[in-house]
């Protein structure tokens, strides 16, 4: 209301009337957004510099909808239009999930169709397709045999190195324990491996209050 009378002040200054409303609200409408709506948001207020509110997004029960707000860039033009009209699927701070299962699999489907790697279930792929990582989800994974695995477990960070105590999954979506937190599995593998036909196995975890199921 403030703003208003403070547009309305400024106007009469300079002699506007208030037609300008009906050109605002009308044939200027792009202008006025581009030139004033997009600068202001991203000048005050936070918007523009904030995170996505995963546990609002996955909320929303039109597919297209939330699929925009889950895979728009934040600091983009569309992402403060967006902010703009859902301010309750954006935050001023980092929250941390839940992300929405079915977000994640079309972000790894269209990766899949990007990279022309022609994965069979990209659906299923959520790590190797970068879905976890384009969306922010936290992951963990491991494997259970040192030499299959080197590089990764040497060079990177969210790589380890599981025991025989942390029993194996076997297929994606399966909820597993691993110590004392509960985790749903993200993506895994299969394969022979070594002269002796023993089975190489790795997997990637996502902590269960990171990524919602029912959306």
């Amino acid at each position: 209301m403030k703003l208003f009378s403070h547009l309305t002040e400024t106007f009469k200054k300079l002699n506007v009337g208030p037609e300008v409303l009906e050109w605002v609200t009308g044939d200027g409408k792009d202008v006025f957004e581009k030139s004033f709506v997009v600068p202001l948001a991203r000048r005050y207020s936070g918007v523009g510099a904030g995170f996505k509110n995963w546990q609002a997004i996955c909320k929303i029960d039109d597919w297209h909808l939330r699929m925009a707000l889950t895979k728009v860039y934040i600091k983009s033009d569309l992402g403060i239009k967006l902010q703009t009209a859902f301010p309750e699927c954006f935050s001023g701070d980092k929250v941390r999930g839940p992300v929405s299962l079915s977000a994640l699999q079309e972000v790894a489907r269209e990766e899949n169709v990007r990279s022309k790697n022609d994965w069979g279930n990209p659906e299923e792929c959520l790590w190797t397709l970068d879905a976890l990582r384009d969306l922010g989800v936290p992951c963990l994974t491991g494997c259970w045999d040192y030499n299959s695995h080197r590089t990764h477990l040497e060079y990177s960070a969210d790589w380890i190195l599981f025991d025989d105590s942390f029993p194996r999954p076997d297929h994606f979506g399966e909820v597993v324990e691993f110590k004392g937190e509960k985790y749903f599995v993200a993506e895994l593998d299969i394969w022979p491996a070594g002269p002796n036909h023993r089975t190489d196995h790795w997997c990637c975890l996502v902590p269960v209050e990171c990524i919602d199921t029912n959306s």
